[in-house]
């Protein structure tokens, strides 16, 4: 599962590295993208005392033990996630989550999309893991995702200065060669 920050779109494996990305880039945004994990029982069973972090686990209960009382199951469901825009809840918060993208595509409308541009050539597409297969198609280029950490905006900066130093090049089109930054 990819864990994606809204605000710049790099994604990471883990919850956690998300987080830290947050901490130290966008801190006022943590508890909105990224909040902690929780793993609290969410509902209860009407008829006797067990507690489930599913709803499906619920159900699956009730109709084994209390079979009886499957209709009554709608209204043991909780739904702690709510939605700032239209109200709706939610069980879980990956469907909350999953949900507000409908909002930020509403609110997207008139606004021209981000893409995704290929250095090397007239590619572009709004999509990111396409660039990256575009990358590896048609120019021989593999990107690889790495998790990276810093402690502090300005160690990330250093860290970015360096690798475009070693990174940039120039293409001349008139002689079809290409130049790294100390004009070899």
């Amino acid at each position: 599962m990819e864990h994606i920050c809204t605000e710049c779109t790099l994604t990471f494996s883990k919850h956690s590295n998300l987080r830290s990305h947050l901490k130290t880039f966008h801190p006022d945004k943590l508890d909105i993208i990224a909040p902690n994990k929780t793993f609290k029982s969410i509902v209860l069973c009407n008829k006797c005392p067990k507690r489930f972090s599913k709803y499906s686990n619920l159900k699956r209960h009730v109709t084994k033990f209390h079979p009886e009382n499957i209709n009554e199951l709608t209204s043991s469901k909780i739904c702690p996630y709510q939605c700032s825009e239209c109200q709706k809840k939610f069980s879980h918060l990956q469907n909350l989550r999953k949900h507000k993208k409908i909002h930020a595509k509403d609110s997207d409308i008139g606004k021209k999309q981000q893409n995704f541009k290929c250095s090397l050539c007239n590619y572009e597409n709004s999509i990111k893991s396409n660039l990256i297969l575009h990358f590896e198609e048609y120019h021989a280029i593999k990107i690889e995702q790495q998790d990276l950490h810093f402690s502090s905006e300005l160690e990330f900066q250093k860290w970015k200065t360096d690798m475009e130093k070693k990174r940039i090049f120039f293409i001349c089109h008139i002689q079809s060669s290409i130049y790294d930054c100390r004009g070899h």
